[in-house]
């Protein structure tokens, strides 16, 4: 492919992983645009195939190992390139290259300000200058929101965790950060982007004076309606962070705080500093601070050491305090962590998955009264997409991707709403996860 201009060729991008590589693939994405490349809407139609990776648990591991290789597949019947960029081969880059030498490049996470430039060279492929317009992309759903770093790597060391590892320390970021990442999602599409979903591996660790630098700059912007923190880690500055819902209106009522465990004795083996005290304390702070707040977090189960008195601390935690959304993982033993070079993996696999289904259905049987109370109730809604017959809406206490969604019979909203727009809309039936319910009138801001 050597001496061969940009424009001859197409590119795809599949992201693993969590939102945070949705922002790094956006990158990547227009540094390839601006170069020239074209965007293909599926694999197939591709000339230049590239997985941006996860590595951080083992599920994420082999999901990225089998999805390279299904693009591996792809390369026996047409002639195309094949890459992987990210957490995976930053991670293990000796073994990407030894084991799956079919790769035609791999590039780790820490190099996505050049990646654009640095798949081009490998491939010999010319750059050239984008003329200009918005690019959309072709068989490519784009939903109204956009992620955006706020900071990027972590200083912590949780003894599970190997973002430090592959990322690298906290590195802040601060308004020309967030105008380029603003003029990347300008460049790519023209759609209006009605929530900004502010993200990084450790939010709470910008500090208030940088929250509020970034709050500010996405709060300013007029087409903006919702502006969403994730990834608080739960300590002290959480209750001055509180605060901040009072500043910013446009900050929506949603606390996502991941504390990992309600044990103290195994938050002291994790590494994390705080105790299930302080998460109680936290989590009351923020519902009296505004009662429709909805509280998301995650636990751990089967971390080394964790005994039937340890998980029961997790139990407990479930049974006395307000978690409307939770993730749940399994420990999973990492070489390069602390605790996977250090402590012996000695939770047997079943006593894992046991734990995890059991707070699962705690989990379930304790947030239905909760939504039980929100049965006929109305609500501003933003419409995300159409499905059949279905309008996929979404509350402000729900992420996309992740959390809840509202499914409107489509032949129930006025025609002229489109995805981007709000309405008020009634919960008539709770579902499992998500739920049913009907238009109940026009957005009251117009």
């Amino acid at each position: 492919m050597s001496n061969k201009k940009a424009s001859k060729f197409s590119f795809y991008i599949e992201t693993l992983g969590c939102p945070k590589n949705m922002a790094d693939s956006r990158q990547l994405r227009t540094g390839l645009r601006r170069a020239g490349m074209r965007e293909s809407g599926t694999p197939e139609e591709a000339d230049v195939l590239i997985l941006n990776t996860c590595s951080f648990i083992r599920e994420a591991q082999e999901e990225t190992i089998d999805t390279a290789f299904e693009f591996l597949e792809l390369k026996k019947t047409k002639q195309i390139q094949v890459g992987m960029v990210g957490c995976f081969p930053e991670r293990f880059d000796k073994a990407v290259k030894e084991e799956i030498p079919e790769l035609d490049f791999s590039f780790g996470a820490r190099s996505f300000g050049t990646l654009a430039t640095d798949i081009l060279s490998q491939l010999g492929i010319q750059s050239e200058t984008h003329a200009g317009g918005h690019i959309l992309s072709a068989g490519k759903t784009q939903g109204p929101w956009s992620y955006f770093r706020i900071a990027r790597g972590c200083s912590r060391n949780c003894a599970f965790c190997a973002i430090p590892v592959i990322r690298g320390k906290l590195t802040t970021f601060g308004a020309s950060e967030y105008e380029r990442q603003w003029e990347e999602e300008k460049f790519l599409s023209p759609r209006k982007i009605r929530e900004a979903i502010l993200v990084s591996q450790d939010t709470i660790s910008q500090g208030m004076d940088g929250l509020r630098e970034a709050l500010d700059f996405f709060s300013q912007k007029e087409e903006i309606r919702w502006v969403r923190l994730q990834y608080l880690f739960p300590d002290r500055r959480m209750f001055d962070l509180l605060s901040l819902f009072d500043e910013y209106p446009k900050l929506v009522p949603y606390l996502d705080m991941p504390v990992q465990h309600a044990s103290d004795s195994v938050l002291q083996r994790m590494n994390r500093p705080g105790a299930s005290s302080l998460f109680n304390e936290i989590f009351s702070a923020a519902i009296e601070k505004n009662p429709a707040m909805e509280i998301r977090t995650s636990l751990i189960t089967g971390f080394p050491g964790e005994t039937e008195e340890e998980f029961s601390a997790l139990v407990q935690f479930l049974e006395t305090n307000p978690v409307h959304k939770l993730a749940l993982f399994r420990y999973s033993h990492e070489a390069g962590t602390p605790a996977g070079d250090s402590l012996q993996d000695d939770v047997p696999e079943n006593i894992k998955i046991e734990r995890i289904n059991f707070l699962r259905n705690l989990h379930l049987e304790k947030r239905q009264p909760i939504r039980e109370a929100l049965r006929d109730t109305t609500e501003l809604v933003m419409l995300e997409s159409f499905s059949g017959d279905d309008a996929l809406a979404r509350r402000a206490v729900d992420s996309p991707d992740i959390d809840e969604i509202l499914f409107v019979p489509k032949s129930s909203l006025p025609e002229n709403l489109n995805p981007g727009d709000f309405f008020v809309a009634e919960l008539h039936t709770p579902m499992e996860y998500d739920w049913l319910g009907d238009y109940a009138g026009p957005d009251p801001l117009g």
